[in-house]
């Protein structure tokens, strides 16, 4: 072998190993992208998933939050229909109250008047036997 083949075989073989070295870098290089890419990928996941979760807390305090402002409906309602039968009641009572008395009333003015009817019937009968009387007392004189 001549030099200029000697010149050209470590050429070649250099040529060689910086395209073996060039061929490794690249596989490192790629393989770094590959591996970042992926770390990259988990980390989206990863915030995506924290999103999600987030959303879904919101979401549930939301529901949590709206559940008791029903329940605080339902409970003013409670309370006011219970306001209002309680007043019923005493309407109610109020009314039975009247009616007892205006009864009472009506009992008071019945006794009065039977009172007054006894009194009318005894001095009717005293006026019919002492007109009775007078018309006997007149004839007996004629």
């Amino acid at each position: 072998m001549t030099s200029t083949e000697k010149e050209i075989a470590a050429l070649e073989r250099q040529l060689y190993e910086a395209k073996k070295r060039l061929e490794s870098e690249q596989t490192k290089q790629n393989d770094q992208s590959r591996r970042a890419r992926e770390e990259n990928e988990a980390h989206e996941r990863h915030r995506l998933r924290e999103e999600r979760k987030e959303k879904e807390a919101q979401a549930a305090k939301r529901r949590q939050a709206s559940e008791e402002e029903e329940s605080m409906r339902m409970l003013e309602q409670l309370a006011l229909s219970e306001m209002k039968l309680t007043a019923v009641k005493r309407a109610k009572d109020a009314v039975g109250n009247i009616y007892k008395q205006k009864l009472a009333e009506v009992d008071t003015i019945s006794q009065i008047l039977t009172s007054r009817e006894r009194k009318y019937k005894l001095l009717l009968e005293g006026h019919v036997t002492f007109s009775l009387t007078i018309a006997m007392s007149t004839q007996s004189l004629l």
